[in-house]
């Protein structure tokens, strides 16, 4: 998706300032976002930070 948007002049930033992250509820690994277990029917939010 980043390369997609990129190709339309945004700028997908896939780094995070510690003090940020943990706002979020989200945790990056290997740049990849993990988000909490969810059960069927539930939802949660992605948040990326796009310059």
């Amino acid at each position: 998706m980043a390369a997609e948007l990129a190709g339309c002049g945004v700028l997908v930033q896939d780094e995070w300032r510690p003090a940020v992250l943990p706002a979020t509820g989200h945790e990056v690994f290997e740049g990849a976002v993990s988000l909490p277990p969810l059960e069927v029917g539930e939802t949660a939010t992605v948040w990326y930070t796009v310059g």
